[in-house]
């Protein structure tokens, strides 16, 4: 499992680039966005291109369009009173002070909280990881829709892909399994799981294309680490922005659950993570949300979940994953009772899913069927459950009387 691209060369370069380059050289007919001089005009957009993005860093740095209306890729806010030039682009990008209305300001701020904490508990030095951040520029594409793909790290032929238009927040998400075609497995648009036979041909033609175009890429040598890729994109037109490491390949398909067939066991059909066949038994805590709730502050809303992570060396569990960044902030956490894959596709959320051991989608919704009082139930940390995953399937049972 090492790392085909060396650090000296992703330090050097910076991690969007150096990728990138290397599947332009293996293939030129791969659509990749134009690199550019560094100039201020419209018609750029200058990309964050830090080494630690290759597999960390999700969304914490921002890409800036030039000369376009500020769109905050991280909370999903557009800022009409904000067009950078270059040189805004640039203090926005090192999280410097800019001038702007309270809104911008405010964001500008927190952004920079997030960032000196989620350096600081990953012992680094927020001034030196600043220091290390590269500028990217490349040719902005105008683009219908973007999106994110990834192959499941547990279930070769399983991929995720999440889908939205221009300018707007992640509304559709498909997981299906692919041999020769597209076969839908799950499907699910803006707050619901819809029936997968309601999507259109067009949505899965364009869906084929874009897993060709993965499988492509990922059969690379240097992509071929033992790794699942995720793959940020663009649809009409079709160009691929982004390769990063997501999970290390491991497979499940031979565990089954010693526990499955007993009563009281929740499960769901869609899990990531792989346990032996008893699972893991581990604390469980409802988790809360303050108005800081991406940045893991030690809050009223926080604190039992920092409580809980710091005695439970050996893991906990939590339901959701609002908290972006939960690994970072709570290293002992093991395993999440999931939401549905929709909503887990800004920033914060996608490195859950990379780093979070075990996560159950749905769970949280089946747990909520089955304990009408959940909240209030579980907000304690004095509840435990046994967890399974083979990554195929994942499956819950609460321990009342541990």
């Amino acid at each position: 499992m090492t790392n085909l691209f060396t650090i000296k060369e992703l330090k050097e370069k910076g991690a969007k680039r150096v990728v990138l380059e290397y599947i332009t050289e293996q293939d030129p007919s791969i659509p990749i966005p134009r690199t550019v001089d560094l100039e201020d005009r419209e018609g750029i957009i200058v990309r964050s291109d830090h080494w630690r993005e290759f597999d960390s860093f999700y969304g914490i740095f921002e890409s800036v369009p030039l000369h376009k209306t500020y769109e905050s890729g991280r909370l999903d806010n557009i800022y009409e009173s904000l067009v950078p030039d270059l040189n805004t682009a640039k203090r926005i990008m090192m999280l410097q002070k800019i001038s702007g209305d309270d809104k911008v300001q405010w964001e500008m701020k927190e952004r920079k909280k997030l960032f000196k904490y989620y350096c600081k508990v990953r012992g680094l030095n927020p001034q030196e990881v600043l220091d290390e951040l590269k500028l990217f520029p490349q040719e902005y594409m105008r683009s219908e829709k973007k999106g994110t793909i990834f192959q499941h790290p547990n279930v070769p032929d399983r991929f995720f892909i999440f889908m939205s238009s221009e300018g707007h927040r992640t509304s559709e998400a498909l997981v299906f399994d692919f041999d020769k075609k597209v076969n839908p497995y799950k499907a699910y648009r803006i707050t619901e799981e819809i029936d997968p036979s309601l999507l259109s041909e067009i949505n899965l033609k364009k869906t084929q294309e874009i897993v060709e175009l993965y499988n492509k890429i990922t059969s690379m040598d240097k992509l071929k680490d033992g790794f699942s890729w995720m793959m940020e994109f663009t649809l009409e037109p079709t160009y691929v922005l982004q390769l990063r490491r997501f999970r290390k390949f491991e497979d499940g398909s031979n565990i089954e659950c010693s526990w499955k067939n007993e009563e009281n066991v929740f499960k769901t059909g869609l899990s990531l993570g792989i346990t032996n066949s008893h699972g893991l038994t581990l604390p469980f805590i409802a988790n809360r949300y303050g108005w800081h709730f991406p940045y893991g502050y030690d809050d009223n809303f926080t604190r039992p979940v920092h409580n809980l992570n710091k005695k439970s060396a050996d893991g906990f569990a939590v339901s959701d994953s609002y908290s972006h960044y939960l690994t970072t902030f709570y290293p002992n956490l093991k395993a999440v009772m999931g939401i549905d894959p929709q909503k887990m596709a800004n920033h914060g959320n996608l490195e859950n899913l990379s780093t979070v051991p075990l996560f159950l989608f749905q769970m949280k919704r089946e747990l909520k069927k089955a304990f009408p009082d959940f909240d209030k139930k579980f907000n304690d940390a004095n509840s435990v459950m046994k967890v399974f995953s083979n990554g195929r399937e994942g499956l819950v049972k609460i321990l009342e009387n541990h």
